[in-house]
């Protein structure tokens, strides 16, 4: 038996340690090494992290603060100031996390093949029979319909909007969102100062060329069915919608009701009603406060003064609360034309509501039956996974480290980190 001289290197939760290894020869040949067979094999300078660093060095440490706090709270707990550099832990969370979104990513998309579902468009591969939403009983929907009004057009108007009232039961609630940080610069110059060219006064005006700010994109979706909560992020909408279906095809969840909560942005509307619309029962619902924020936002554009505003708003909110559009446009054609300051923002507010007429429901009755109207808690996710992170003051980010971020905070938010620290594998499952 001889010495390994390169010693085996630990980075873990008691701190940095460093112990020799042995080898058993015979005839000159290596049959047992121990650095390889007995221990993880290392590969050059690296260290082998223990399952409590990783915890230490993300879930207590980088999801939660900057990578320099991160890295002297690590050190200063272990009593090993310097022990670990901040590059090299901000290395090792990019890698970890990368690597559990790959995990996330090709585990849904090996559920979709085995389901009989495309990968690259999300379709069955054989041919499927549509569901139908199952809905709340009639009677009771229409006694709360006559409890919120006695003006029978009213009551007709509501009863003719588009949008159904699921059975909550066998519903699954899903809250999908874009989340935008500020994007890092590719490469910046040391001591590089912005050069403003004068002009004279009568030189000739140039036009503004005000850039465009660049952005790191995540989407994320917060799902919700049996009681229970998952919340599932990526970088590409479209990989967000594929792990979402894998999990809804797990847990056998294909022809239950699907009700997404969205904004109005419209590339957002068009990929879910491309990749699901096979599926039958889904259903898109404008969230209420986004629709209130927009009316509030582009009123306050197109007329003098916020009492102007507030007197248009408030009549349009009431017919946007019982869903009737006809009611909003009505609302909006009757303003006083000496208020108007812009009539292009009235007629994007009316084109708004024309295009997502077939997504905005009784907002009052679904109220009343205990339905949800709002995607706050998508919200919540996202101030979660990204913001709470990501969007402070002075930051910016590369795609790959807002990704692995995320991905690393999705996995706390679903508990979820502790398989992925112990076994390197993910789990689509609700739990038993």
């Amino acid at each position: 038996m001889i010495e390994d001289q390169t010693p085996y290197r630990i980075d873990g939760e008691v701190g940095r340690v460093q112990f020799i290894c042995h080898q058993v020869t015979r005839q000159g040949a290596v049959i047992l090494d121990t650095s390889r067979e007995v221990f993880p094999p290392l590969h050059g300078k690296e260290w082998y992290r223990t399952i409590g660093f990783k915890e230490l060095g993300t879930v207590y440490g980088t999801c939660s603060q900057s990578y320099r706090q991160a890295m002297e709270e690590l050190n200063r707990i272990r009593h090993q100031p310097g022990a670990t550099p901040l590059r090299t832990l901000q290395d090792f969370v990019e890698a970890e996390g990368l690597a559990a979104d790959k995990a996330i990513t090709e585990e849904a998309k090996r559920i979709l093949r085995e389901g009989g579902i495309e990968e690259k468009t999300l379709q069955p591969s054989e041919e499927w029979t549509a569901c139908e939403q199952r809905r709340m009983d009639a009677p009771r929907v229409e006694e709360v319909l006559r409890g919120l009004t006695d003006d029978p057009h009213l009551l007709e108007a509501m009863r003719a909007n588009p949008v159904g009232y699921e059975d909550p039961r066998v519903t699954v609630d899903v809250s999908i969102d874009d989340v935008l940080a500020k994007k890092q610069k590719a490469h910046r110059k040391v001591g590089e100062l912005e050069v403003v060219e004068t002009r004279s006064d009568t030189a000739p005006k140039a036009k503004s060329t005000k850039k465009e700010k660049k952005l790191v994109h995540t989407t994320v979706a917060h799902v919700q069915t049996d009681g229970e909560r998952r919340i599932f992020a990526s970088a590409s909408a479209f990989i967000t919608c594929a792990v979402v279906l894998a999990f809804l095809l797990v847990n056998k969840k294909l022809r239950s009701n699907w009700v997404f909560f969205v904004d109005g942005q419209r590339t957002l509307h068009d990929l879910l009603l491309r990749v699901f619309s096979w599926q039958g029962t889904l259903q898109l619902i404008l969230d209420w406060p986004h629709v209130v924020k927009k009316c509030k936002e582009t009123l306050s554009l197109a007329l003098n003064g916020r009492r102007a505003r507030n007197e248009a708003l408030k009549p349009l909110l009431r017919q946007l609360w019982h869903g009737t559009v006809d009611g909003v446009i009505a609302c909006l054609g009757q303003i006083d034309p000496g208020q108007i300051k812009s009539t292009d923002a009235i007629e994007r507010l009316v084109g708004y509501f024309e295009r997502n007429r077939r997504y905005i429901p009784c907002y009052a009755a679904r109220a009343k039956l205990g339905l949800r109207n709002s995607s706050n808690r998508g919200e919540k996710a996202n101030d979660l996974v990204v913001s709470m992170r990501q969007k402070h003051k002075g930051m910016s980010w590369s795609q790959d480290g807002s990704t692995a971020l995320t991905a690393l905070q999705t996995l706390v938010c679903n508990d979820a980190h502790n398989r992925w620290f112990e076994t390197g594998s993910v789990d689509f499952c609700l739990a038993v």
